[in-house]
C-alpha cells in the first residue's frame, strides 16, 4: 500500500474512534493505568488505595482525640500455662508496588467504596501513639520501632469485613516461634468493618511498652473465611508512608484476603 493511502486509512480510523466516544472503563496493562470516562487516572494500585481512604476516612483517622486519661494496658507474654508455641513462620510481604494494575475501578467509584469483587483488596494501618503529655496523638507506619514506656493504638481500616488478633512472637533468629494470642482474649477477635477505621485495643485503654530488651508481636488482619485453603495466597504488597502504612494483596476467586505484620516494640 502507497505510503498515502496508509496515512489515509490512518486518519480514517482515528476519526471513527474520535465519534465513538472514549470508553466507560479503559485499562492500560502496560502502564497499569485505570482510566474511567471523565479521564480520572488511578496511576498505580497502590494510587487506588490512597484515593479509597483519603474519601472514606478524610482525615478523621488522624483526628482521633485521645481519652482524658489513657489506661495502660501493658503488652502481656505467652505464659507457661499456655499451649506451646509454634514455629513462626512469616507470610510473605513485598515492599513494592504491585505488578498487575487494579482493575474494575475508577476514581469516582473509589470515592463511594471498594467492590469486594475488585482483583485487590486491602487495608492502612498505623500507629497512635500518645506524646509524653498524653493531650496528642503521633502517627507513625507500621514499620516505625516503638520505645519503651511508649502508649500506643493500632488504626486499621480494612477495605473487606475483617477480624483481627494479635499473637505473642518470641525467640531469635531463624528459630522465631508464634506463642499465645495476646489480644483480645484467646479464642477471640475484633470484628472489623470495610472502611470503618478500628482501634486495637477497644476502648480507653492502651498498649505499653513494658520493660524488655525486646518484644515482637504479630499483627493478623484477615477474612473470617481466610482459614486453610480458603486464604489467598498471594503475597501482600506493602507502602509505607510518613504516617501510615499500606496493604494490598491479590485475592483470587473462592479466596480470602489475609495480612500479617510484625511489629517490634522495646530496645532492640
Amino acid at each position: 500500500m502507497p505510503v498515502r493511502s496508509r496515512l489515509c486509512m490512518t486518519t480514517v480510523v482515528a476519526a471513527l474512534l474520535a465519534l465513538a466516544g472514549p470508553p466507560a472503563f479503559a485499562q492500560d496493562a502496560a502502564r497499569g493505568v485505570s482510566v474511567d470516562g471523565a479521564g480520572a487516572a488511578i496511576r498505580s494500585a497502590f494510587d487506588g488505595l490512597a484515593r479509597w481512604v483519603s474519601a472514606t476516612t478524610g482525615t478523621a483517622a488522624d483526628a482521633v482525640a485521645p481519652p482524658p486519661a489513657a489506661q495502660p494496658q501493658p503488652l502481656p507474654n505467652a505464659s507457661a500455662g499456655r499451649a506451646p508455641p509454634v514455629p513462626y513462620e512469616p507470610w510473605p510481604v513485598i515492599l513494592g508496588e504491585p505488578a498487575l494494575p487494579l482493575a474494575g475501578a475508577t476514581a469516582a467509584s473509589l470515592t463511594k467504596g471498594w467492590n469486594p469483587a475488585l482483583n485487590y483488596q486491602g487495608m492502612q494501618a498505623k500507629l497512635l501513639v500518645l506524646d509524653a503529655s498524653g493531650k496528642r496523638h503521633v502517627a507513625r507506619p507500621l514499620s516505625a520501632p516503638l520505645r519503651v514506656g511508649e502508649r500506643f493504638k493500632l488504626m486499621v481500616t480494612p477495605t473487606f469485613d475483617a477480624v483481627a488478633s494479635l499473637h505473642d512472637i518470641h525467640g531469635n533468629g531463624w528459630a522465631l516461634q508464634r506463642g499465645a494470642q495476646v489480644y483480645p482474649a484467646a479464642g477471640s477477635s475484633v470484628a472489623l468493618t470495610a472502611g470503618q477505621p478500628a482501634l486495637l485495643p477497644v476502648g480507653a485503654n492502651y498498649f505499653v511498652v513494658g520493660a524488655r530488651d525486646l518484644r515482637r508481636f504479630v499483627l493478623s488482619v484477615r477474612h473470617a473465611k481466610a482459614v486453610g485453603e480458603a486464604r489467598s495466597t498471594q503475597p501482600a504488597y506493602r507502602q509505607d508512608g510518613a504516617a501510615a502504612s499500606s496493604y494490598l494483596q491479590l485475592v483470587p476467586r473462592s479466596s480470602f484476603p489475609a495480612f500479617e505484620q510484625l511489629l517490634v516494640a522495646g530496645n532492640p
